[in-house]
């Protein structure tokens, strides 16, 4: 979903090299993409001025990170793609082309959580994208 001030859509996405934290920490699961990419359709990037491998800000209504630009062809204009499970604690030092992108930073558990299982909801937020 879009809200006022948000021209982008962050939704999940798994890749063969993590299932959710696991594989993070193995560099050999790592050599494809590094930590977790933001996978964004290039000309999204274009428009933005993001080069592949740029370091770019992603935030939301409820914080922001950073994360490195993978072009993403097969993506539909207007998402952003990250996969969960990677990054470091709120207020831990990270580099985001190794240690990866934590989406609870993007999130809020007392709003937007799943029904029945608690679950915050880590798809469908409303971001901004742009250079870091």
């Amino acid at each position: 979903y879009l809200e006022n001030g948000f021209d982008y859509t962050l939704i999940s996405r798994r890749t063969a090299n993590s299932f959710n934290s696991v594989g993070t920490d193995i560099d050999a699961l790592q050599q494809r993409y590094g930590g977790n990419p933001a996978f964004i359709h290039p000309d999204d990037m274009k428009a933005e001025g993001i080069a592949q491998g740029d370091l770019v800000s992603i935030r939301s209504k409820y914080g922001e990170l950073k994360a490195h630009a993978c072009a993403e062809k097969t993506l539909r204009r207007g998402l952003v793609a990250l996969t969960h499970g990677w990054g470091k604690n709120p207020g831990q030092t990270a580099n985001p082309k190794v240690d990866g992108a934590n989406i609870g930073q993007l999130i809020s558990v007392e709003e937007h959580y799943a029904r029945y299982s608690g679950i915050p909801l880590m798809s469908g937020i409303a971001i901004t994208l742009t250079p870091a």
